[in-house]
């Protein structure tokens, strides 16, 4: 445990493994307090996860590479986003004259090919902007260098962007034009789709307002505090089951070292109200965040 600043840190020498010949490499993580004894306390379940997950954390942290959840949820983002873009384009076409609409449909398929030239070459800085911006939302980092498969499906999924977006220009609809990519990626409704995505703290609010009774309401407050600590004002939408399943893992791993029973079958209930909280969260203007 070391302290930068006011807050205090975990970090763990990572053992002799692949690149790491020298041992010079740590994991260092931000226990989020500035109090000693929770300090203490944080540095202690997160050794103990550390302990029984060490092959995955060491493969994960020195391949640089993310799990099928993680990347899937980054790429939703940059949908979202992409979608959400392209639908205030077509609303705001009418401000454009023709000849820079035309001029814009050229520089676009001026894109594509050089995205494709890229990917040929394994270049993938023509979607790093992309994936950056979806990362601070929803606090996955995407590796660096980026990962050859997430290169060429991020690739891809520009690309088809891209064309969609020359549809829209030359006077398409946009929900017509992207019914076979949002069919292939699962999503149904495009509108609901580009809403800005719930955040857990409005969908613990929301929770509160809906489910637990007088007798519940301290532990689904104690999960609330532990999944904000945790996972960070994400949208919910990207804490997969992978996710909470390493959430599950780190406060039982807490309990067992506070020698306390092992709060994870609560938690779990707990975490099924606010999920639900989420379902029943209302759709169109009133479910969405303005920023």
């Amino acid at each position: 445990m070391m302290r930068r600043g006011r807050i205090f840190y975990f970090r763990k020498r990572l053992p002799l493994a692949g690149e790491n010949r020298e041992s010079n490499s740590f994991l260092c993580l931000s226990l989020r307090t500035d109090l000693p004894a929770d300090a203490v306390k944080r540095a202690a379940a997160l050794l103990a996860v550390y302990e029984q997950k060490e092959d995955q954390i060491v493969d994960a942290i020195l391949n640089d590479t993310l799990t099928k959840e993680d990347a899937k949820a980054l790429l939703t983002e940059v949908l979202r986003a992409e979608l959400a873009r392209l639908l205030l384009t077509q609303c705001e076409m009418t401000k454009t004259s023709d000849a820079e609409l035309d001029a814009r449909v050229e520089e676009l398929e001026a894109e594509n090919k050089a995205l494709k030239r890229a990917a040929r070459q394994g270049n993938w800085d023509g979607v790093r902007n992309l994936l950056d911006a979806a990362t601070k939302l929803i606090a996955i980092a995407a590796p660096e260098p980026l990962d050859p498969d997430l290169g060429r499906q991020a690739i891809s999924l520009k690309r088809r962007l891209t064309e969609i977006e020359v549809e829209v220009l030359e006077g398409d609809d946009l929900r017509q034009c992207a019914k076979p990519l949002l069919n292939d990626t699962g999503i149904e409704d495009l509108d609901a789709f580009v809403q800005t995505p719930v955040l857990l703290s409005v969908a613990i609010a929301r929770t509160f307002e809906l489910w637990p009774s007088k007798a519940m309401k301290g532990n689904t407050q104690a999960i609330a505090n532990l999944a904000m600590e945790f996972f960070g004002d994400v949208p919910v939408s990207t804490i997969t089951r992978e996710r909470q399943k390493a959430f599950f893992e780190m406060d039982g791993a807490r309990a067992q070292n506070q020698r306390k029973k092992s709060l994870q079958k609560p938690v779990q209930l707990q975490w099924e109200n606010l999920e639900q909280g989420v379902r029943d969260f209302p759709s169109g203007c009133e479910g969405r965040q303005d920023h």
